[in-house]
C-alpha cells in the first residue's frame, strides 16, 4: 500500500521481490557459488551451516538452548509444518509423547 511506502525501513515484498537492487556483495557471492557448482537446491530443512548459525543466534540473542538438529529453515510456514509432521511420524518411536511442534514467525 502507499501508506507503507512512507514508513522508513519497510521492504516491499508484495510481488515476491524487494523494491531495491541486489547489493553487490550478494551478487558476487552468488557468482562464486555458481562457479563452484554450489547452485542446486539445498536440503529441505536447510543446510547444516545455516541451522548451526541459526542455533547460535537464537541461543545468544534469546537465551535458548537449541541445537542445529532442532531447527528447520524452509521457504515458508506450510513447508515447515509439513516437514515437521513428516519427521514426527517417521521418528515417532523415539519422540517423547509430550513433544510439540513450535513455529516461530517474526512479526
Amino acid at each position: 500500500s502507499n501508506e507503507l511506502k512512507t514508513i522508513a525501513g519497510i521492504i516491499n515484498l508484495a510481488i515476491g521481490e524487494p523494491d531495491f537492487n541486489t547489493p553487490e556483495h550478494i551478487k558476487q557471492a552468488a557468482i562464486q557459488d555458481v562457479l563452484a557448482n554450489d547452485s542446486h537446491y539445498g536440503p529441505y530443512d536447510g543446510t547444516v551451516t545455516l541451522r548451526e548459525n541459526a542455533a547460535r543466534f537464537l541461543n545468544k540473542h534469546y537465551g535458548t538452548q537449541c541445537e542445529a538438529s532442532e531447527i528447520m529453515a524452509t521457504v515458508g510456514g506450510l513447508f515447515n509444518m509439513l516437514g515437521r509432521i513428516k519427521l514426527w511420524f517417521t521418528d515417532c518411536q523415539v519422540n517423547d509423547p509430550c513433544d510439540r511442534l513450535q513455529f516461530v514467525r517474526k512479526g
